[in-house]
């Protein structure tokens, strides 16, 4: 098993929200959106051999020398059988989707939706654990209802464009999320020539 050394995407996020300004000034937004185009590549390399990571978050994002970007904690990760994989397991409070709570088995869209979580955190450097509810209280599986997401300040934050990325990866229906890692990377390609054009 290769070492892995760096600092985790959740580490970057608390500096930042600490107004650290070194970590600012490393991780601007352009930096933290090819980072997260970079996990993006690595779900859709998992879902195109068939595996679902059932566990992403920024504590399992690791940056490393050279823009690196790894994925960790790889022990969760599903094979899929058809279409799909089982639902056993623990699931990370805030980036789990709501078919955890309610399905014995997930599609690729689970990890879409932990994708969005994960944009969101970025781009409000507010952990979706804040977004809970009541929910909040209960073990297990445990997942941001839609209604609850601060959608007025992601808004506030960023493009049209982004905002519904972010919407649609978040959507409780699995269907109505990117079908996989392949949907996720054309559209934040798409997200980030429109935010590197003047």
């Amino acid at each position: 098993m290769r070492l892995v050394e760096g600092v985790t995407l959740s580490e970057v996020l608390e500096q930042i929200r600490q107004k650290d300004s070194l970590a600012a000034a490393k991780y601007p937004l352009r930096t933290l959106l090819t980072v997260f185009q970079k996990v993006c590549d690595a779900v859709a390399f998992a879902h195109s051999r068939g595996v679902v990571h059932r566990d992403l978050k920024p504590d399992n994002i690791m940056l490393g020398a050279r823009d690196a970007v790894s994925l960790l904690d790889l022990g969760g990760c599903r094979l899929m059988v058809g279409s799909v994989v089982g639902n056993k397991g623990a699931f990370t409070p805030g980036y789990c989707p709501p078919e955890c709570q309610t399905s014995d088995t997930l599609k690729p869209t689970a990890d879409s939706y932990a994708v969005g979580s994960t944009l969101y955190h970025m781009l409000t450097g507010r952990s979706p654990a804040e977004f809970l509810g009541s929910n909040a209280a209960v073990g297990g599986a445990q997942s941001v209802a839609f209604r609850n997401w601060d959608w007025t300040l992601l808004e506030q934050r960023v493009r049209r464009e982004t905002y519904s990325f972010v919407r649609r990866c978040l959507a409780e229906k699995a269907t109505d999320r990117p079908a996989d890692g392949g949907v996720l990377v054309d559209e934040i390609a798409t997200l980030l020539q429109r935010v590197n054009s003047p």
